[in-house]
C-alpha cells in the first residue's frame, strides 16, 4: 500500500507559543514519548527568509484593513493558522537509512511546497502565506508540518447552513470574504472542501511519479495489513461506525461552537467599528470645535480691528469736518481778499494812468527847459552884444531897435510861457492830492495780516 495522509489543524491565537515550541523542538523534553531527542538533528527546516515569530506576524499585518485605516483586533480565539500534516504511509520508507529518508523527504517536500504554494500562498508568487515548512525525522514516519495563515487572496463566496435555536428554522446564507481577510473558510469550507483537496494532492504527486493510490479506503487502520484488516472487519466497522458517531456528535460540537465564536467574533468586530468609529468622529468633533473657536478668535479679533478702524475713521472725520470749516472760512476770508485786492488794483491802475500823464507832461515840460536854456544863452548873447555896443557902438540904430523888439518879444513869450507852466504844474499838484491811497496797504499792514492768519489757524 502507497498511500499518504494530509491532516489540518485549526490553530488559534492563544495557541501559537505552544505550537510553535513543538514545530520548533524548542524544549529538551516533550510529553510525546514518540520524540527521539537524539534524532532532532536529522529534522529539515526550508529557509523562508525570517523566523517562525517574524513570518507570522509580518503577514498578520498585511491584512484588510477597516475604513479607518487600523487592523481589526484579532481575538485569542480567531484562527491565524493552519497547521497542514502530511505523512506518507510506513511501508513507503521502511528498510530505508537515515539519509535515504530525507533524500526521499526533501524530493516529497519539493513536489509539496509547489501543491501548497499552489492552494494555500495566498498571493502571486505562492509563499507569502507560509510561515514555516518542517520536516520531522526524529519521531516513528518522516512527516511534514507546513504552517499557513489563511489570508485570502481572492474573493470567496460560500453559503453558510444552520439551524436557528429559536424557530428550529434551517438557514443558508451567502456569505463573502474579501481579499486580504484573515479567514480559514478561504481555505478550507467544509469535508466535501477537503476531499477534494486530498483527491487534487494524489493526482499532483502521481504526476510526479509518486504511485500514490487513488482513493484512501484505509484512513481509518493506517498502518494495517490487508489481511488483517479483513480478518478484523467486523469489529473494525464497529469501531468505525462508532467512530463517525463519535466524529459526527464532535463535527456538530466543534460547528456550533465555530458559530458561536464567529458570531461572537462578527460582534467584536461590530464593536470594534463602532468604536472606531465613534473614536474618529469624536476626532473629527474636537477638530470642527477647535476649528470653531479658532474662527470664533480671529472674527473676535477682526471685529475688534474693526471697531478700531470705524473709531479711527471718525475722528479722521470730525478732523477732516473741522479742517472743512476752516478752509471755508479761509475761503470767505480769501474771497474778501480777493475784492479788496481787485479794489486796490482798480486803483493802482487809475494811479498809474495819472502818473503816465504826470510824465508825460513832465517830458514835455524837460523839452520846453532846453529851450528855455537855448533861449537864455540867445538872451545873454543879445545883452552882450549891447554892453559891448555901449563901450564901443558899433550897431546902427535899426539894428539896436531890432534887438530891443526881439528882446521885448521874449519876454512876453516867457511871460505867457512860464504862466501856463505855473497853470500845469498847479494841475499836476492837485493830479497828485487827489489820488487816494489810503485803502493801498502798508508793510505794517502786511505783518499785522500774517499775525491774524497764525491766531485763525489756532
Amino acid at each position: 500500500m502507497n498511500n499518504i495522509s494530509f491532516n489540518v489543524e485549526k490553530v488559534k491565537l492563544h495557541e501559537i507559543s505552544n505550537y510553535r515550541t513543538h514545530i520548533k523542538r524548542e524544549l529538551d523534553e516533550y510529553e510525546n514519548d514518540m520524540i527521539d531527542p537524539s534524532r532532532t538533528h536529522l529534522n529539515l527546516t526550508l529557509d523562508l527568509g525570517g523566523t517562525f515569530d517574524e513570518r507570522l506576524e509580518k503577514r498578520l499585518a498585511s491584512r484588510r484593513k477597516n475604513k479607518n485605516g487600523s487592523l481589526r483586533k484579532i481575538p485569542p480565539n480567531g484562527t491565524v493558522l493552519l497547521a497542514l500534516i502530511f505523512q506518507l504511509s510506513p511501508e513507503r520508507l521502511k528498510g530505508m537509512l537515515d539519509k535515504q529518508k530525507q533524500e526521499e523527504s526533501k524530493r516529497l517536500g519539493h513536489d509539496l511546497y509547489h501543491w501548497v504554494t499552489a492552494n494555500f500562498g495566498g498571493d502571486k508568487n505562492g509563499a507569502e502565506n507560509i510561515v514555516y515548512f518542517d520536516c520531522h525525522m526524529d519521531e516513528s514516519n518522516p512527516h511534514f508540518h507546513i504552517g499557513v495563515v489563511p489570508i485570502a487572496a481572492q474573493e470567496v463566496k460560500y453559503f453558510e447552513e444552520y439551524t436557528e435555536k429559536k424557530t428550529g428554522k434551517e438557514i443558508k446564507r451567502e456569505k463573502t470574504i474579501h481579499p486580504g481577510s484573515l479567514n480559514a473558510k478561504a481555505y478550507i469550507n467544509g469535508s466535501a472542501h477537503l476531499r477534494s483537496l486530498h483527491q487534487d494532492l494524489r493526482t499532483h504527486l502521481n504526476d510526479r511519479g509518486w504511485e500514490i493510490d487513488a482513493d484512501n479506503k484505509y484512513e481509518n487502520a493506517k498502518g494495517v495489513p490487508l489481511r488483517e484488516y479483513k480478518r478484523n472487519k467486523p469489529q473494525i466497522d464497529k469501531a468505525r461506525e462508532e467512530h463517525t458517531a463519535l466524529v459526527r456528535g464532535n463535527k456538530a460540537l466543534q460547528d456550533e461552537s465555530e458559530q458561536l465564536a464567529e458570531a461572537h467574533n462578527v460582534r467584536l468586530a461590530q464593536q470594534q467599528e463602532e468604536l472606531d468609529a465613534l473614536i474618529a468622529a469624536t476626532a473629527q468633533a474636537n477638530i470642527e470645535r477647535e476649528r470653531a473657536m479658532r474662527e470664533a478668535a480671529e472674527a473676535e479679533k477682526a471685529a475688534k480691528e474693526a471697531k478700531e478702524s470705524r473709531l479711527r475713521a471718525e475722528e479722521q472725520a470730525e478732523v477732516a469736518e473741522r479742517n472743512l470749516k476752516v478752509l471755508e472760512g479761509k475761503k470767505e476770508q480769501l474771497k474778501s481778499e480777493i475784492r479788496i485786492l481787485g479794489s486796490i488794483k482798480n486803483k493802482i491802475f487809475d494811479i498809474l494812468k495819472k502818473i503816465h500823464v504826470i510824465a508825460g507832461q513832465n517830458e514835455d515840460m524837460q523839452k520846453e527847459f532846453e529851450e528855455e536854456k537855448a533861449e537864455d544863452s540867445l538872451s545873454a548873447y543879445v545883452a552882450g552884444l549891447k554892453k559891448e555896443n555901449s563901450q564901443e557902438p558899433r550897431l546902427t540904430p535899426p539894428q539896436l531897435k531890432f534887438l530891443k523888439d526881439a528882446e521885448e518879444g521874449w519876454r512876453k513869450w516867457r511871460k505867457q510861457r512860464m504862466g501856463a507852466r505855473e497853470a500845469k504844474l498847479e494841475k499836476n499838484a492837485q493830479t497828485v492830492r487827489d489820488i487816494d491811497i489810503s485803502h493801498i496797504p502798508t508793510a505794517q499792514d502786511y505783518l499785522d495780516h500774517q499775525d491774524a492768519d497764525r491766531a485763525f489757524d489756532s
